[in-house]
């Protein structure tokens, strides 16, 4: 990476460059080039090496320099170079000198600080079993050997999602080295029951900055695919025949009277507390209430749980919104709207409901996947895509804002 000095002297060169001169800069820190160079660059992101391509590579930078190794530790340094042919040649420079110019799995797995994929293998075996003596024999296992408990959360959620392509995909992996264990596991272990471990693996090394030590937060993260287990749906049980008969053909005895035929049909007619709440359009009329700041939010995110006459029932998700006489706003707001007193009762918990701030997002994701499939379908984007493997950042896209 130049420096801020060659930056700046460079900067002339780039504002008026010759005719027969083009600059191409590459890098993988393009959060160090200064703005104004960025601002006078034509920006590509380049998509990742695969690491079989990588593999192939280093094979004849081995061979130029008259070297030999298995595929096995080429394998290992392409992961660890996650897409970088740069790194993937470095990390081939140093693992050549650390193992005496013969690379081998033990060496590099122990210049990457990695582990065996059958400790893993033993792992995910020790946790399916329920075997939580054996999960921590292994971790401290690991804690003797010195091995980097943040690189082996990576490589544990590397081989759970492995297992999860091959239990979707069975022939994804028939290059695998490691094909014979993961099917196994992939017969082992339901489907459910790897995505959660995944999930668990994710968020365990998210979380090992915050653990007392990374010992600590292996283990737990462990412990917590012991301790939970995927929620299956069961199925409903079948009502039975009896029941389904008669409710499908009642009988009658006699015919009804007419004074029990009124009440029927009055009471078909007379609607419940929670049809009246359907039948207002609550997130349209929070919406339209004359309010600011806090007590609109209020009006904005509550959920209409009945109507009852003037008698109003809002849930909240948040107690503070019920704060600094916010309620009283709402109620008030709501008798200028109807033009007579209304009663208002509010509840805190969890909104399942239609509301307008609900409604609000709904309407700006729909605009924001409108303007990311405008971006996508233009043919120079879809050009730069295809021919040059660039991407399209997301959070860059904004939907356009309307005329007027």
């Amino acid at each position: 990476m130049l420096s801020a000095h060659a930056f700046n002297a460079m900067l002339k060169t780039l504002e008026e460059p010759p005719d027969y001169i083009k600059f191409i800069l590459a890098t993988t820190d393009p959060q160090k080039i200064p703005v104004t160079v960025l601002s006078r660059c034509l920006q590509f992101n380049l998509k990742q090496v695969t690491p079989a391509t990588i593999v192939e590579r280093l094979t004849q930078v081995l061979e130029s320099e008259g070297l030999q190794a298995e595929v096995a530790p080429l394998r290992a340094l392409a992961l660890a170079a996650r897409g970088s042919m740069r790194d993937a040649l470095s990390l081939l420079d140093q693992a050549i000198v650390f193992s005496a110019g013969h690379p081998t799995v033990e060496t590099v797995q122990q210049m990457l600080g990695s582990m065996d994929a059958t400790v893993l293998v033993q792992l995910i075996d020790a946790v399916a079993d329920g075997q939580a003596a054996r999960v921590l024999a292994l971790a401290d296992d690991m804690a003797e050997r010195g091995l980097a408990f943040s690189q082996a959360l990576r490589e544990l959620a590397s081989l759970l999602h492995r297992i999860a392509l091959l239990q979707g995909v069975p022939e994804s992996l028939d290059q695998d080295p490691d094909v014979s264990e993961i099917r196994r596991l992939g017969q082992k272990i339901s489907r459910e029951q790897v995505q959660l471990y995944y999930q668990i693996a994710l968020h365990g090394r998210n979380d090992l900055s915050l653990a007392p030590d990374e010992y600590a937060g292996f283990t737990m993260t462990l412990l917590r695919m012991l301790a939970f287990a995927p929620e299956l749906a069961a199925p409903a049980p079948a009502p039975p025949r009896a029941v389904a008969l008669v409710a499908a053909k009642p009988l009658r005895t006699s015919m009804p009277s007419r004074a029990s035929a009124e009440r029927r049909v009055e009471e078909a007619v007379e609607p419940t507390p929670a049809a009246a709440a359907e039948a207002l359009d609550w997130p349209g009329l929070a919406a339209r209430l004359k309010l600011a700041g806090l007590a609109r939010e209020l009006a904005l995110r509550s959920e209409l749980v009945t109507q009852e006459g003037d008698h109003f029932t809002l849930r909240v998700p948040v107690k503070a919104l019920l704060e600094a006489g916010n309620e009283s706003r709402v109620r008030a707001a709501l008798s200028e709207h109807f033009g007579r007193p209304i009663r208002l009762t509010t509840q805190v918990g969890a909104t399942t409901g239609p509301t307008a701030a609900g409604r609000n997002e709904q309407a700006r994701a729909a605009l924001q996947k409108e303007a990311e499939n405008a971006i996508y379908s233009d043919p120079f984007v879809r050009e730069l895509i295809e021919n040059f493997g660039a991407s399209v950042d997301p959070r860059s896209i904004r939907p356009a804002k309307p005329d007027g």
